[in-house]
């Protein structure tokens, strides 16, 4: 078990209804963690970062520059005075997805919301993709525009997401992938898929 007490967050934060870290985050610290050498001196973007505690892990690791995006202001707010109680630098973004970034990225790390349904509140954004699962599929049209072609993406799904036409969507977009995580928890499976851009002559998923 990965000792989750390597970043400090305040009770009040705690307190907040923000999205707060969980089995989801969870598994992508334990990735990042047990392969820390592939973060370490490299150019990385958290993506639906919320307040940042994947960001300020990386940053710690060593990674040389951290930026996180998210479309609620307030979880950025926070992300910033969470950044600095930790002593770390991290440059926060608001965006919807890639739509105000600029830039390429040796990884992209991305917990999207990844539930079929029409989020009603700034919260519920965390939470539901759209009816179709709109934001994930949009995340996965302009990844590879902002991913360096040696890079790779780590991205959080749920066999509750519409896993079948997601990887079809990622084989369309030449995009290697595989699963490097995988946990079970009440009544769904949390997958972490490693993508990458497809080289001439690779075999699909």
């Amino acid at each position: 078990m990965v000792n989750r007490k390597s970043i400090y967050i305040p009770k009040e934060i705690y307190n907040s209804n923000l999205y707060h870290p969980r089995e989801d985050t969870y598994l992508i610290e334990d990735y990042i963690l047990e392969n820390k050498n592939s973060f370490i001196n490299k150019e990385i973007l958290e993506m639906f970062c919320g307040y940042g505690y994947i960001s300020i892990l990386l940053k710690k690791i060593g990674a040389r520059k951290v930026a996180g995006v998210d479309i609620n202001e307030e979880a950025l707010k926070i992300g910033k005075k969470l950044a600095d109680i930790n002593n770390v630098d991290i440059t926060f973004i608001k965006s919807d997805v890639f739509d105000d970034l600029t830039g390429i990225y040796d990884i992209i790390i991305a917990n999207p919301p990844y539930l079929e349904g029409y989020p009603r509140s700034i919260e519920e954004l965390s939470y539901y993709a759209g009816p179709n699962l709109e934001i994930v599929y949009k995340f996965l049209s302009q990844l590879p525009d902002f991913m360096k072609d040696d890079g790779f993406s780590l991205l959080v799904l749920s066999s509750l997401s519409d896993l079948e036409n997601i990887t079809k969507f990622l084989n369309r977009m030449k995009l290697d992938y595989q699963i490097v995580k995988k946990k079970h928890i009440f009544f769904e499976d949390l997958y972490l898929l490693k993508i990458e851009k497809k080289k001439e002559d690779s075999p699909s998923g």
